[in-house]
């Protein structure tokens, strides 16, 4: 929670290191508020609170999360440590299901690999991919990108 900076008009995510950050720097991402009912920066401070962490903390904000049999809520339960790979996959999968989307076709690294695809969609330059660690979608491209030219195509 520590690493959560709330503004008036965005939030500040601070990511001292990653395993995919290249130059091992460190980052922000800058989420704005959208100020509509699909706001991320609304439903993520709506997040916290319901699940009771205190801002600022040492406490991580995706924990343990169990089902209270008594009062049917689903409470977060050991604060100190985060979510495990297991539970998020299970708690993927199930969100998949309850839209009705076939959860076999997707897992956790979906979410990064459609994040990226995203981003390249929508003309996010490559060297800022790369920043954010995305070396080998980056190369993956240039490679296709390289077979198209010889084969008269453009696939990326």
């Amino acid at each position: 929670m520590s690493d959560l900076d709330f503004q008036l008009n965005f939030l500040e995510i601070k990511i001292p290191k990653s395993k995919t950050d290249l130059y091992r720097r460190g980052n922000s991402v800058i989420i704005a508020k959208t100020r509509n009912e699909l706001c991320p920066v609304f439903w993520l401070r709506k997040y916290i609170a319901l699940a009771g962490i205190i801002e600022k903390s040492d406490e991580f904000l995706f924990t343990a999360i169990n089902l209270m049999k008594t009062s049917g809520e689903y409470k977060a339960t050991n604060k100190s440590k985060p979510i495990s790979f297991t539970r998020c996959r299970e708690m993927l999968l199930s969100a998949l299901k309850d839209i009705g989307l076939d959860s076999s076709l997707y897992a956790l690294h979906s979410l990064r690999s459609g994040g990226v695809s995203a981003a390249a969609n929508n003309k996010v330059p490559d060297r800022l991919l790369k920043f954010m660690g995305v070396g080998l979608q980056t190369k993956l491209r240039t490679a296709i990108s390289r077979i198209a030219l010889n084969k008269s195509f453009w696939y990326l």
